[in-house]
């Protein structure tokens, strides 16, 4: 993430019940649950996702925390790999099995989905410089 994109997701230029909401957005289950347990109303809630600063910050602190989600189901590959292994010989390994293919899935599919984020970064960085060099034509 450049300086730029990270200037503009300080979540320190939001006010403390700001900061609030954005916690209880990555917590609770619902927009009407994270505006209560926030103590503002859905409408405020509703009123600050679509404020151009708040949804820069909670952008990048979800991006933040499923960086983290995506880095432990990658820790735990290699032991979903040799916990498949031991599966193929026990009697039931079925739901050994299950959870192993999932730990993989997940891990691959959120190294993937990071690699394309970085990608399509790199792109809008190149359009930006292009636009800022101003039009040839």
């Amino acid at each position: 993430m450049s300086d730029q994109d990270s200037s503009e997701c300080d979540t320190r230029d939001l006010d403390p019940r700001q900061q609030s909401a954005l916690e209880a957005l990555l917590t609770e289950p619902s927009h009407a649950a994270a505006a209560a347990r926030a103590d503002v109303s859905e409408s405020t809630l509703r009123r600050w996702r679509q404020q151009p600063a708040f949804r820069a910050a909670y952008r990048h602190v979800r991006r933040e925390c499923l960086e983290g989600a995506v880095a432990r189901l990658q820790s735990l590959a290699a032991e979903a790999v040799e916990t498949l292994r031991h599966g193929l010989s026990h009697p039931n390994p079925g739901h050994q099995i299950r959870a192993a293919q999932l730990i993989l899935y997940n891990a691959f599919r959120g190294a993937d989905l990071m690699d394309l984020v970085d990608r399509i970064g790199e792109l809008e960085a190149t359009v930006s410089r292009t636009t800022e060099g101003g039009s040839h034509e």
